[in-house]
């Protein structure tokens, strides 16, 4: 199972992401990330983690991989081969199809999944008073 492009134990094998999101305060979070959606637009008003800084944040892991990438492309519409451009242009029209999240669904994920640590130390529960058991526990 997968979170937010994070895994049930994120001490298991701790990625760039995990260590941010132990080592910033939730309040860190709500300021620097969230925002409301402008009146203009429908959702006005909502609190929103929004698309814009998941996909900014998405490329700036693997910077030289996406660039490399969009050159390959380049390169293969020069070169007049459509077929292997197609297939990364259609990548990266999934990769940055990203929606904004609500506020606190997305807080919620951080503190519980990636702070707290809910799902790894057994202790995750939601309104249906139902929990995941903590995954056993495997040498390292």
């Amino acid at each position: 199972m997968i979170l937010m492009g994070g895994p049930i134990d994120p001490d298991a094998n701790p990625t760039e992401v995990n260590r941010f999101a132990a080592s910033h305060s939730l309040g860190w979070f709500e300021n620097m990330v969230i925002t409301t959606v402008p009146a203009r637009y429908l959702g006005a008003f909502r609190r929103v983690y929004p698309g814009f800084l998941q996909l900014a944040g998405f490329l700036s892991m693997n910077p030289d991989r996406h660039i490399d990438a969009h050159w390959r492309m380049f390169r293969q519409l020069a070169e007049g081969d459509g077929d292997s451009a197609a297939t990364t242009r259609a990548f990266y029209d999934e990769y940055s199809s990203v929606m904004d999240l609500p506020a606190d669904f997305y807080l919620q994920t951080v503190e519980r999944v990636f702070q707290r640590q809910d799902l790894a130390h057994g202790t995750f529960r939601c309104a249906a008073s139902w929990s995941i058991p903590a995954p056993s526990k495997r040498p390292r």
